[in-house]
């Protein structure tokens, strides 16, 4: 069985933001991606292509829904 009550001291609050945090964090890396490592073996190159423009619209719903909730 896990120990986890060392977490009993932690807000809900905070927890909240180290969600969110970890989220932008993941943008972000996200967007460092090359772009030529995203569009390989792509023949003529689109934006709607761009494995990185949905991975972070995917993210910020994530991130609206946290935020809300």
């Amino acid at each position: 069985m896990l120990n986890f009550d060392w977490l009993s001291g932690v807000s809900m609050e905070t927890a909240k933001w180290v969600f969110l945090l970890l989220f932008v964090a993941i943008g972000v890396l996200v967007c460092l991606i090359p772009s030529d490592y995203v569009f390989e073996g792509v023949k003529k190159r689109h934006w709607w292509l761009d494995l990185r423009l949905w991975a972070v619209a995917t993210l910020a719903s994530i991130f609206a829904t946290y935020y809300i909730f």
